[in-house]
């Protein structure tokens, strides 16, 4: 092999192996989230709401956040509706894909409720949801709490 090739290879995989180099970093795949949310939508609502450790009801703050998404809805009716649970990496596996699914369904509640009042029928089994528990964090290896307050979240996706 050719020293000019051998260059770009251990220069390519230096750059590969620098990008990965970090033990705390934001997910790097995309999520269903990123692939179906326009971003129309991502700058006229906001996608996630958020909860206290261990909690699944929603505060004043969530329930404006899903307000506005229920308005959305009301405009645009989108064809499917996810809401996806999620929660922070403490605790075990099945502790929090139970919590993610509370989370989801709570928030399905509310969405659902405010879609109505919006003047819009939907039958409630039209939004769907799907708990991931601590398997997808939005930031990875949380240390502090406002890094694990960033994981417990409920987000809503259109498709």
């Amino acid at each position: 092999m050719n020293s000019k090739k051998l260059l770009t290879i251990l220069t390519i995989t230096a750059f590969v192996m620098t990008g990965c180099s970090s033990s705390k970093k934001r997910n790097q795949h995309i999520s269903t989230t990123d692939a179906v949310v326009s971003s129309e939508m991502r700058q006229e609502v906001p996608m996630n709401v958020y909860y206290e450790l261990n909690k699944f009801d929603l505060s004043k703050s969530a329930l404006e956040i899903i307000a506005a998404q229920a308005e959305f809805i009301a405009k645009n009716k989108p064809e499917k509706i996810t809401i996806q649970g999620h929660a922070d990496e403490r605790g075990t596996q099945e502790y929090n894909l139970a919590l993610g699914n509370k989370r989801a369904l709570s928030h399905k509640k509310v969405l659902v409720e405010h879609i109505k009042k919006n003047g819009v029928k939907i039958n409630g089994n039209a939004v769907k949801v799907v708990s991931f528990g601590k398997t997808q964090p939005v930031v990875a290896n949380a240390d502090t709490e406002s890094e694990h307050a960033q994981n417990r979240r409920s987000v809503v996706v259109f498709e």
